[in-house]
């Protein structure tokens, strides 16, 4: 395991493996959506938003993301990411510099991802990025996973979401300091992932599958608040790569499938028919 990321871990009380996703249908748009990708088609080097503002994503990379049909209880299509380091030429998706897909100061918003599992995933500890926009003040939020093995419990996986970096690294005072959380579990190869971030009047909560999290939320300082006009993050939404100032999180080996992003918190009748942890 990599160490250096100690820090960025929550210690897991035991291994619990993530259920299954079922088959249902895919996210619609609604009065709250901002953006939603599918990932069903590409014309040239580019993927249509299905939201309201056609926030389109641009294949970005040397080696481009492929589109597959989705494994397991997916919908369609997915990208492929082949999950190799090769820095700004890594494979991704760019949804480009809107600021409405900033989130900086929001207290109440959601991201929805459907992700799936279709090779055995690398044992190297390095959290790899699946949806991310940051720029040069910093990070706005970023979701992740990594892939290791626990010495008390075997291999696990972990899904990590912040909202902003640790106090002071993008030249802000220490009240401008988000919160994170995490879930940590088992993914099988071949099968499909539900993962849901919401972001509730500032406070953080992850589940997959319709799971809560075992782990966070995590404030990054204690005592951090949330105010409620804090300057903005510029830079881009990417997708399948980690933040482009995070030398520690690695390209995505997920299949990701589905992708919506939405201005308030969602009730859970709004979320896919998935099933709950027994």
């Amino acid at each position: 395991m990599n160490t250096s990321l100690i820090a960025r871990r929550a210690v897991c009380a035991s291994l619990l493996g993530i259920a299954p996703a079922v088959q249902a249908a895919p996210f619609e748009v609604d009065a709250n959506t901002l953006a939603l990708y599918h990932f069903d088609s590409e014309t040239v080097d580019r993927t249509p938003d299905s939201g309201p503002f056609g926030l389109d994503g641009q294949l970005q990379g040397s080696v481009l993301p492929t589109l597959a049909p989705a494994v397991a209880a997916g919908y369609g299509f997915a990208y492929n990411f082949d999950g190799v380091d090769r820095g700004a030429d890594s494979s991704r998706i760019n949804m480009g510099p809107d600021p409405r897909l900033a989130f900086r100061g929001h207290l109440n918003w959601t991201l929805d991802v459907v992700v799936s599992v279709t090779q055995t995933l690398a044992d190297d500890g390095y959290f790899r990025g699946i949806v991310c926009r940051a720029g040069p003040e910093g990070v706005d939020y970023a979701l992740s996973y990594s892939s290791w093995t626990n010495p008390l419990h075997g291999p696990e996986h972990e899904f990590w979401f912040t909202t902003s970096p640790a106090s002071g690294s993008d030249g802000l005072p220490p009240e401008y300091t988000f919160a994170s959380a995490n879930y940590t579990g088992y993914m099988e190869v071949g099968q499909s992932y539900a993962v849901r971030v919401t972001v509730t009047n500032g406070a953080v909560a992850i589940t997959v599958n319709g799971a809560p999290g075992n782990g966070g939320p995590y404030p990054q300082q204690p005592g951090a608040v949330i105010p409620p006009n804090p300057p903005p993050i510029g830079g881009e939404l990417t997708v399948g790569d980690s933040c482009p100032e995070d030398n520690v999180v690695k390209p995505s080996e997920l299949q990701i499938d589905e992708l919506r992003i939405s201005d308030v918190a969602r009730t859970d009748s709004l979320l896919p028919d998935l099933p709950l942890l027994p």
